[in-house]
């Protein structure tokens, strides 16, 4: 909404609290959603490709990491049990179109009319 008001330029990153499972907290294990101006993809896209993918790498390196590890650190401290989610993501598509997205430095957004990206 800011970015219509004041004509800027947001990015988005999250990642749960928690991962699916009893994955071992790890950059591969991590699902980042990332958020921006779909209209500025549309046209930087080629532009902005490498430095979101470096933005996002070290957002999982030197953020999302720690956070996990210190959350989980800290229930442990409290005696609380892990937080163990499972989480699902349903997605169908042939062979060719997920060897299309794997080539790819940033995926199809999460829907053709979203600004959310899942890395």
């Amino acid at each position: 909404m800011l970015d219509r008001i004041d004509a800027g330029f947001s990015l988005f990153l999250h990642i749960p609290g928690f991962l699916p499972g009893q994955m071992p907290i790890m950059v591969d294990n991590l699902t980042i959603d990332v958020y921006l101006p779909l209209h500025q993809l549309q046209q930087h896209g080629q532009v902005f490709e490498r430095s979101l993918t470096h933005i996002t790498q070290i957002f999982a390196e030197s953020i999302a990491l720690p956070h996990l590890k210190h959350t989980q650190d800290y229930r442990s401290l409290l005696g609380l049990p892990l937080l163990v989610l499972e989480a699902t993501h349903a997605c169908a598509m042939s062979a060719s179109t997920a060897t299309q997205l794997t080539e790819q430095l940033i995926p199809s957004p999460v829907n053709s009319s979203s600004a959310h990206f899942q890395f």
